[in-house]
């Protein structure tokens, strides 16, 4: 039942183009983050027309304005998740003493999760990413029986 994620990364001209070569990426468009204004905790992606970076449907790759070293692109990837990916948030179903509890966690994996079961007595029967904003079931009991 292990999903895929899409995780929003920044990355500079460098990074991008070895991303895109090393994912065979094609037809996409990528937009240059303000840095200005980074700094102070936003995220905004300047004029599209002003500096991007396109890759074609046959692979080959366009410059659009003055690129800066530090620029940073913002790249969605899709990440497949397996036992031992971090995730930010998660939620964890389980039972303790016939009791069913929820517990959330930050920055752990599915295996760090299950890994606690015996030293706390519990059996974890389901959990959850937060991804988006909603709930997504990552992990059920019923897959490893």
């Amino acid at each position: 039942m292990l999903k895929t994620i899409t995780k929003t990364k920044q990355m500079r001209l460098d990074e991008l183009i070895k991303y895109c070569i090393e994912n065979d990426i094609e037809d996409t468009k990528y937009s240059v983050v303000e840095n200005t204004l980074m700094s102070k905790g936003f995220t905004v992606l300047s004029d599209p027309s002003y500096k991007s970076f396109r890759v074609s449907g046959s692979g080959n790759f366009k410059i659009t304005g003055y690129i800066n070293k530090d620029d940073l692109f913002l790249v969605e990837i899709e990440e497949e998740i397996t036992e031992d990916t971090k995730i930010d948030r998660l939620v964890e179903v389980y039972t303790r003493c016939s009791q069913l509890h929820v517990i959330y966690h930050t920055r752990n994996s599915i295996n760090e999760i299950l890994s606690e079961e015996e030293k706390y007595g519990v059996k974890t029967l389901t959990i959850y990413a937060l991804i988006d904003d909603k709930l997504e079931l990552i992990w059920e009991e019923k897959d490893n029986d």
